[in-house]
C-alpha cells in the first residue's frame, strides 16, 4: 500500500568517491539532515510525491540539487559533490571542453563531442537517482565525436561527468 517512505541520500566526494560527512541535505517539505560518517542522511515518513526538490551542500564543495520522484517505495539517491578549492582538480567550463547535442534530446541518438583532453578520462552518464546508464573510457587520441544509442533510456534528466586527474566536467542532459 501507499504510505510513508524513507528517502536515503548517499553523499560522496565526486573525485575519489569517499563518503562526505556533515553535508547538509535539504528535502523540500521535510527540512534538513546532516550526513553521518558513512555519508548517509535519512528522511523518514516521506509522502509519495512526484518531483520533490532536494539540495545538498557542504562548505568547500559545489552544491548539488535536483528532484526526486517518491513513488510507492523507498528511494535511495546518490549525490556526488565536487570540491571548490582542490588545487589538483579544476572545474572546467563545459563549452570549452565537451558538449552533448541535441539537448534536450527527443530521438534515439545522443552525439558527444570533446576537445583538448590530454589524458585518459572517464565519461559517465547517470540518472537523477544515481544509476549509471552509460560509461566509457576516453583516450587522448580517440575520435572527437561519439554517438550514443539512448533508445532504451526513459524520458528524464540525466547527469554526465568527464573525469581525469586534472579536470571534472559535469552537466545535465534532458530526454523527452
Amino acid at each position: 500500500p501507499f504510505g510513508e517512505m524513507n528517502v536515503v541520500f548517499n553523499v560522496k566526494h565526486g573525485v575519489n568517491e569517499d563518503p562526505i560527512s556533515q553535508a547538509t541535505v535539504y528535502l523540500e517539505g521535510y527540512g534538513e539532515r546532516y550526513t553521518n560518517s558513512a555519508g548517509v542522511a535519512v528522511f523518514e515518513g516521506v509522502e509519495p510525491e512526484e518531483e520533490v526538490f532536494f539540495e545538498v551542500s557542504k562548505q568547500g564543495f559545489y552544491n548539488d540539487e535536483g528532484y526526486l520522484n517518491v513513488t510507492n517505495q523507498n528511494v535511495e539517491q546518490n549525490v556526488f559533490l565536487y570540491p571548490k578549492d582542490d588545487t589538483n582538480v579544476s572545474e572546467v567550463p563545459l563549452k570549452s571542453q565537451a558538449k552533448f547535442f541535441p539537448n534536450p534530446l527527443s530521438g534515439n541518438k545522443l552525439n558527444f563531442e570533446i576537445n583538448d583532453i590530454e589524458q585518459e578520462s572517464t565519461l559517465a552518464i547517470y540518472t537523477l537517482k544515481g544509476s549509471l546508464v552509460y560509461s566509457r573510457l576516453l583516450q587522448p587520441a580517440e575520435s572527437k565525436q561519439i554517438n550514443i544509442d539512448v533508445s532504451g533510456w526513459p524520458s528524464g534528466v540525466y547527469l554526465f561527468s568527464i573525469k581525469n586527474d586534472n579536470i571534472i566536467i559535469t552537466d545535465k542532459i534532458v530526454r523527452y
